[in-house]
């Protein structure tokens, strides 16, 4: 049944332009507008049924003017309704919104996906008569395989990802030369990028004329496709680069035609808005026309803090010949660059960015996740790219920071990067220049330090993605050994102390892991990894670089795999540096032909092995978890870990350990008290330790905890050491270690010689030994000097 008002509202739609013969009831729907090919109209009807069961369409149409949609609601004067009847169609109207917002995300992300696929298929090089005839090159964007002049301008979020195309094609084969694709396409916020953000970033409304700007400054561009999208992109870029000011291009739509409407015809005259502001200069008749380029922009700088600029002309009358003669508008900085000059778009940008004083700032970096290092290097062309991306450090000797690698950098590399010498001289003599201080320039990934204005960090390399991850995961379960109460403390702990900086971006941890044991358990697979999963930020390093006076393999690292670092011989050699790394709060950077630098310490260090002490632990180590590993498992086995790997296993881990409950654990948690960490605590034990160890657990034949002279206490430790392969310490050393550590006590009693003479000789006393009640003292000590010092004699004469 058709509605009652069916025809009343064709009528309301078309007197206001819209050109449509049926109606879509229920959705969101565009249509052309008299004089214009874009389809600058739309209409969001509804049905409800009447107050005498007919069916109305109720709902509302406009005309898109910039970022003004001209909403008119449908003029229901002819219809009488009743409350309940208003109640009905504001439910059914939320209703029918509900439903087709559910439906345009569905299609946006099928168009999305259509997108992707089409855009993978595009080939980076080609020609375009569009480009050629809009003097302009290309930037980021991509050509049809087939050759035929066609190429695709991407629409993106900022995390990267393609939700549609502009396709551009040859105007002269296909007569119409953009379109945006696939339907469905979401264009709201969407942009293509051109150039990287750091202290400005300006947004423009078409590609050829972000071009031009771009070319004409080096500055970055973003293509917003159209005035109404100005806004939604400026938003979100502000948003994206929180240092970057913006400033909005206009597109000066102030040249129309007087074209009316169905029922108020125009006259068809053509001229410039800033001659009638309200009437047709010809039939004086209201021509209801605005600047959309101009109105949009304006608002969209008033919305994010920025500024606007549209193009002057040097001959304002010339342009309007142009468009009364010929009907071509000049309205862009692309039609001023083919105009007067790039020379002329670059001069009207500078001079606006002076007017607002808007500079280079020392505090414009890159967020830390604006990536940077991935990209194919280019010479830079340009002194104004100079300015955005480098900054002297004060005082260091020429050192540059390079926001755009996120590096620090010598003088001498950026003058040989750029393509001449004019390049380079004039940011040498330019005001401009930013200089910062020391202090500034630092490797912050968490991004908390406010002091830091230029950032080594330059984001995650890589990017999780849930998938499959069980066979890594089984391989460190694997050498974490069999499930034992103990085994498991051991793995939960590990992976969770994995697990922490990952969810933690620079997160320091106090503790590392040594993983020690035969060889092809698979450590260096699993743990090269989780190196993956760092990518630029993490390394391998040797015994040459812990021994090497420079230290630039430490900066910018978050995790290590220390391989075979420290061999027997080297134990105490590299000790006091390894523990500096390992819980230092700041790292030395020494680097070839650089100033020295501090810089905080961000590492974590896993230490692989395979020899049985590959590191020295104190008895009250609280800095390492030690994992000593089984023999190696089946090839088998090792060959699916490797096939998880090549299919996605680094992503899938990466994404695992970012879900991974982290519960009370903390940098400074300390790790399991395992047994493969006592024994490695006891292997590294000097030799008075293990030989008193020894008499303790009764290893030594005839030597007992008991009182004896120091000096017969040594003779027993040099026969034990002697026995053992061990060189003995000196005396003083020897007595020292035991009073010291194990709370020997060392005192100079007097004692009875067998002679019955009083002697006074330093004695040590294993246990804490009194004499019996009543007993003389010195006849007591006596005694046991006398028999232990037998049975050193009998000891040093056993074989």
């Amino acid at each position: 049944m058709a509605a009652s008002n069916h025809a009343d509202v064709l009528d309301q739609m078309r007197a206001h332009g819209l050109l449509v013969d049926t109606l879509e009831v229920g959705r969101m729907a565009r249509c052309r507008v008299e004089g214009e090919r874009e389809k600058r109209g739309w209409y969001s009807l509804h049905e409800i049924t009447g107050s005498r069961g007919d069916l109305l369409i109720v709902g509302s149409f406009g005309v898109w003017r910039g970022n003004d949609q001209g909403t008119v609601k449908v003029d229901l004067r002819k219809t009488e309704l009743t409350p309940e009847q208003r109640e009905a169609i504001a439910n059914r109207i939320a209703q029918d919104q509900r439903r087709a917002k559910a439906e345009r995300k569905a299609l946006a992300e099928r168009a999305a996906r259509h997108a992707e696929h089409a855009w993978s298929r595009y080939v980076p090089t080609g020609e375009s008569d569009y480009l050629a005839r809009k003097g302009i090159q290309a930037h980021g964007v991509r050509f049809s395989p087939s050759g035929n002049g066609t190429f695709a301008v991407p629409m993106l979020d900022t995390a990267g990802r393609v939700h549609g195309l502009q396709i551009i094609r040859d105007r002269k084969r296909h007569g119409r030369d953009k379109e945006y694709w696939p339907a469905g396409v979401t264009k709201k916020g969407r942009f293509h990028l051109i150039g990287s953000p750091v202290w400005v970033v300006l947004v423009a409304e078409g590609y050829a004329t972000a071009a031009s700007l771009h070319e004409a400054t080096g500055l970055p561009v973003a293509v917003a496709f159209d005035a109404g999208n100005l806004a939604p992109v400026a938003r979100e870029l502000r948003q994206r680069y929180r240092q970057a000011r913006v400033l909005v291009c206009a597109d000066d739509d102030d040249l129309v035609v007087h074209k009316g409407t169905s029922q108020d015809p125009g006259c068809g005259h053509r001229f410039a808005l800033g001659d009638a502001p309200t009437l047709c200069p010809q039939c004086q008749q209201p021509h209801h026309r605005g600047n959309a380029g101009v109105t949009a922009a304006s608002a969209t700088a008033l919305e994010v803090d920025g500024s606007w600029i549209k193009p002057a002309w040097a001959d304002p009358d010339a342009r309007l010949a142009s468009w009364v003669d010929s009907a071509r508008k000049i309205t862009d900085f692309n039609d001023l660059h083919q105009a007067e000059g790039l020379h002329v778009v670059r001069v009207q940008i500078e001079a606006h960015l002076s007017a607002l004083k808007w500079r280079p700032s020392t505090r414009a970096a890159s967020p830390p996740d604006a990536g940077g290092g991935d990209k194919p290097l280019q010479p830079i062309g340009s002194p104004y790219e100079l300015l955005e991306r480098f900054a002297l450090v004060y005082g260091k000797k020429g050192m540059l920071f390079d926001r755009q690698e996120h590096a620090l950098v010598t003088l001498d590399d950026m003058k040989h990067a750029c393509a001449n010498r004019g390049v380079w001289s004039t940011w040498m003599e330019h005001s401009d220049r930013a200089i910062v201080r020391p202090e500034e320039v630092g490797f912050d990934p968490a991004g908390e330090d406010s002091n830091i204005t230029c950032n080594l960090w330059s984001g995650w390399p890589t990017r999780p993605q849930a998938g499959r991850c069980e066979k890594l995961l089984e391989l460190l379960g694997y050498m974490c050994g069999e499930q034992s109460h103990e085994q498991r403390d051991l793995l939960e702990w590990v992976t969770r102390w994995l697990a922490y900086p990952i969810q933690k971006p620079g997160a320091k941890m106090k503790t590392c892991l040594v993983v020690h044991g035969p060889q092809g358990t698979g450590k260096n697979l699993f743990f090269e990894a989780i190196m993956g999963i760092y990518g630029r930020y993490g390394s391998i390093i040797g015994q040459d670089a812990i021994e090497d006076k420079y230290t630039d393999w430490a900066s910018r690292k978050l995790f290590l795999i220390a391989d075979e670092v420290v061999a027997r011989a080297d134990l105490y050699h590299v000790k006091n540096k390894l523990k500096s790394l390992i819980t230092g709060d700041w790292i030395r950077i020494r680097l070839m032909y650089m100033s020295s630098y501090e810089e905080r310490n961000h590492v974590n260090i896993v230490f692989l092995s395979n020899e049985a002490m590959p590191v020295v632990l104190e008895e009250d180590d609280r800095r390492h978890a030690v994992i000593w590993t089984p023999a190696k498992a089946s090839a088998q086995f090792y060959g699916e870990v490797l096939e998880e790997i090549r299919n996605g296993g680094i992503e899938a881990l990466h994404d695992y350990l970012l879900n991974v409950d982290l519960g009370d654990f903390h940098p400074g948690t300390p790790p399991p008290n395992t047994s493969a960490k006592r024994e490695l605590v006891k292997l590294g034990l000097d030799s008075p330790m293990r030989f008193y160890d020894d008499v303790i657990d009764g290893e030594l034949d005839g030597i007992t905890a008991t009182v004896g002279l120091a000096g017969d206490w040594y003779e027993a430790y040099r026969t034990w050491c002697g026995r053992h392969g061990h060189k003995p310490a000196p005396q003083p050393k020897f007595v020292n270690a035991l009073t010291r550590k194990r709370a020997v006590l060392h005192d100079r009693p007097r004692y009875l010689s067998p002679s019955g003479k009083v002697l006074q000789h330093a004695v040590l006393s294993l246990v804490r030994a009194e004499p019996p009640e009543g007993a003389d003292r010195r006849s007591w000590y006596g005694e046991h000097i006398r028999g232990f010092r037998d049975a050193v004699d009998r000891f040093k004469g056993a074989l």
